[in-house]
């Protein structure tokens, strides 16, 4: 191979640019992450959060199904009776509450009362659950949950997967509502 050939292996060409695999993944990657917070910085109803605690590592003895599904039960019947302090009952004084994750979080029995009490007062909703659908794994749960919602004349149905996090005595240690704007249709 001669000096020439060898130089133009190497040397781009004019208007073309070549890159490494590696170096073209790690531009790709800055380009992604730059473009997301640009986004992020535009969008005047995002507001950012400090990281939300994290819960309590589960204790070495474990609840038994039925106690965690006993939490899931008290905690629907909460709403669907609009009984705020059934609801309050149902958390550790730690315990979170996300709701949507990402957006809100809320901690203290005050302001657990008064996030469910505006939650019931905004709107008439019945929240529905299939038993059956309940992922148990140890003190941790995770649940697909229906809201049915009755607002400004219209009948809505939110589409929710509820996690919840327990301690030893069945208390909430964290609640996180997974759900945006786009899983509210119609109902009917």
């Amino acid at each position: 191979m001669s000096d020439v050939s060898r130089w133009r292996s190497i040397v781009p060409r004019p208007g073309r640019l070549r890159l490494g695999r590696l170096a073209g993944f790690v531009a790709f990657a800055l380009g992604v992450a730059l473009a997301g917070w640009l986004a992020s910085c535009g969008d005047s109803n995002s507001t950012w959060l400090p990281p939300a605690p994290s819960p309590t590592p589960a204790p070495a003895e474990n609840l038994s199904p039925a106690q965690v599904r006993a939490v899931v039960e008290t905690y629907v019947r909460a709403f669907n009776t609009r009984d705020t302090e059934l609801y309050v009952s149902l958390f550790a004084p730690e315990g979170i509450v996300q709701d949507p994750v990402g957006k809100m979080t809320v901690t203290g029995s005050e302001n657990l009362a008064a996030f469910f009490d505006g939650v019931v007062e905004a709107s008439n909703l019945v929240l529905d659950v299939d038993p059956a659908s309940l992922r148990i794994s140890g003190n941790h749960v995770a649940f697909p949950l229906l809201v049915h919602v009755v607002s400004g004349g219209g009948r809505f149905v939110l589409d929710v997967i509820d996690t919840m996090d327990l301690d030893a005595d069945a208390k909430i240690l964290a609640l996180r509502a997974y759900y945006s704007p786009a899983d509210v249709r119609p109902e009917g």
